[in-house]
């Protein structure tokens, strides 16, 4: 098994997970634009998962691992942090800050989901921007610029996340076993177990 893939895989699915749940717990979530941007963040996620059983576990050229993971970040770039940092002047440094290093997270699994190639460098690059990027939004909200502090709502974080974590778990099961039901040795308890998730 590759240790490393499945390292990198976790911590891609991370950050965009937790893209997703800063923004969400922290700005308005009654809207229709953020609900259809919502719902384009949960497709996408979809998409990563079923890309994951691709030709070289979603590492070769046209990728659809690499195309949606891409895609996401770029979704979190411009729909989540771009826009708050818009409509939210004291979202405007820690936005920018997010959507900066989302956009180039996005570029770079683009990149190689297109060509191919460089595909563990890029994803090791992904996973260093991300880190060097929380530690140093962490750094300058903790050390008291007032602009880089945009309070979270906590209940509201723990809930998204235990809602998005059951959706991710029953698309993880309930999709393959759509697409390969008669793959089991007992497909009608498979079949039964989906409906009953």
């Amino acid at each position: 098994h590759d240790v490393e893939q499945y390292f990198l895989r976790f911590f891609c699915f991370y950050y965009i997970l937790l893209g997703g749940i800063r923004y969400a717990g922290r700005f308005s979530r009654d809207d229709g634009s953020h609900k259809l941007i919502w719902s384009l963040y949960e497709f996408g996620l979809l998409l990563m998962l079923e890309g994951l059983g691709g030709p070289k576990g979603g590492e070769a050229q046209w990728s659809l691992y690499l195309l949606a993971a891409g895609g996401l970040f770029g979704l979190i770039a411009v729909g989540f942090s771009i826009r708050a940092a818009f409509w939210i002047p004291r979202a405007r440094k820690f936005g920018g800050a997010s959507a900066a290093i989302h956009l180039a997270c996005s570029w770079l699994l683009l990149a190689a989901g297109i060509s191919g190639e460089g595909v563990r460098e890029a994803e090791w690059t992904v996973l260093l921007l991300c880190v060097a990027g929380d530690i140093s939004k962490s750094v300058a909200a903790v050390s008291g610029y007032v602009d880089w502090d945009v309070p979270i709502c906590i209940e509201y974080v723990l809930s998204r996340f235990n809602g998005l974590v059951m959706e991710v778990l029953g698309v993880a099961v309930i999709v393959p076993n759509a697409i390969y039901p008669g793959s089991y040795q007992y497909s009608k308890l498979v079949f039964a177990g989906d409906v009953v998730a």
